[in-house]
């Protein structure tokens, strides 16, 4: 008899599976210990990843963005029979001009603003409400040193008292200190991430077609024709989502910024630039640009007096607002998935800890688009359940009535 036919392989099976088991519970008992540690290890990656990744995202991004007006300069370039050869490149520089042109008339118009409101500001007033403060400090400041001297205090215990002051003020100051070099590292940063993230969406508008394409043979290549499908599709729903909502939130931003601006100049206020754009750019947080602008309107008129401006400009503002949330706002999205406000906010929180400002662009289409997957899902499983029932209904009452489901469904 072989070795073999002594074996039971009934308790080989068993000994195996229990192996199995207790190495499987060893393994999570390990994770468990360690789960901090692993934890911290996986979010520390995840975050050098998406800081290498900034500029690509940003450069996507705007290559994205851009891409419609881009492929109408194209378009309108390629008619032209002598400039049909460059006409991807010349509609880059035409589209990367206009976003110049529209920054710097933005920029010059709240510099002018600014500078336009200093020039009536009374400089010798100023300066005398300035002196004046800087008197009662030093008054407040000797005044309490004579106090101090009138009491009677041990001076162990004023030692003391100073030095707890000392150590709070100077914490104060060095947490700051901290705080305006972590400000200019992150300007830095930002900075350094927008260069490489320009030159990188310049890559893509102009090459953008020619990687799609070669990507798309790449996947018939290696990828089974099921998964092209279902990459297909779900490319298509993420462009239906994020062209929907990113494009349409960014023209509507546009036009509260211009409209705002350019009523607010007729009405007179002072700083009419700078509160169509905090208005504009407030627009993207349900509520948020409404009450900046109200807000902005009341203290800048009651700091100045001028009541009437103010009233007229809360007219004009709200008349703008009526026009973008029921005309301007359902024309520019209507075709993106609608976004509980709650929602937006969550994922804009969610966007802002972990990608800060790009995280906050792109956090609310992400959550759309897996808003559209549970909403498809959830609307899948009812039709399952119709079609069971269907199937059961026509069984107890011997009629075809999945075919008139099925029918009722297409049509």
């Amino acid at each position: 008899m072989k070795w073999k036919d002594k074996i039971n392989k009934r308790y080989v099976r068993l000994a195996v599976f229990f192996a199995v088991l207790i190495l499987i519970y060893k393994v999570i008992e390990q994770l468990a210990d360690h789960a901090p540690e692993i934890f911290s290890s996986v979010m520390s990656g995840l975050n050098w990843l998406l800081g290498v990744a900034k500029p690509i995202i940003f450069g996507f991004v705007m290559a994205y963005i851009l891409k419609p007006l881009n492929d109408f300069f194209t378009d309108r370039y390629a008619k032209v029979k002598f400039l049909k050869k460059h006409c991807r490149p010349l509609g880059v520089i035409t589209v990367l001009l206009l976003i110049i042109l529209i920054i710097t008339a933005i920029a010059s118009a709240i510099v002018y603003s600014v500078t336009h409101q200093l020039q009536f500001a009374n400089i010798d007033e100023t300066f005398k409400a300035l002196t004046s403060i800087a008197n009662s400090l030093t008054n407040f400041y000797e005044s309490l040193l004579a106090k101090l001297n009138s009491l009677d205090i041990g001076s162990e215990q004023l030692t003391e008292s100073v030095g707890e002051i000392s150590t709070a003020v100077m914490g104060f100051v060095q947490n700051l200190a901290n705080g305006v070099i972590g400000s200019v590292s992150d300007i830095a940063g930002y900075v350094t991430t927008v260069i490489f993230g320009l030159i990188i969406g310049i890559y893509f508008m102009i090459g953008g077609q020619h990687m799609v394409a070669y990507f798309s043979e790449v996947t018939d290549a290696v990828l089974s024709e099921r998964a092209n499908t279902k990459i297909r599709h779900f490319l298509n729903d993420v462009n239906e989502v994020f062209s929907g909502y990113i494009r349409g939130q960014l023209m509507d931003v546009a036009f509260m910024i211009v409209s705002t601006s350019f009523a607010m100049m007729l009405t007179g206020i002072s700083l009419a630039p700078i509160i169509g754009l905090l208005t504009g750019l407030a627009n993207l947080v349900p509520y948020l640009g409404p009450f900046v602008g109200y807000t902005s309107i009341i203290l800048i008129s009651v700091v100045e007096g001028k009541y009437q401006v103010m009233i007229a400009s809360l007219i004009a503002l709200l008349i703008i607002q009526t026009l973008d949330g029921n005309i301007i706002e359902a024309k520019f999205i209507g075709k993106s998935i609608k976004v509980h406000p709650l929602l937006i906010v969550i994922f804009l929180i969610f966007g802002n800890a972990i990608g800060g400002l790009l995280g906050m662009l792109l956090a609310v289409p992400v959550g759309a688009y897996f808003q559209k997957m549970f909403t498809n899902y959830v609307e899948k499983r009812k039709n399952a359940k119709k079609l069971s029932r269907a199937k059961r209904d026509s069984v107890v009452n011997g009629t075809d009535e999945e075919a008139e489901y099925v029918d009722g469904t297409q049509a």
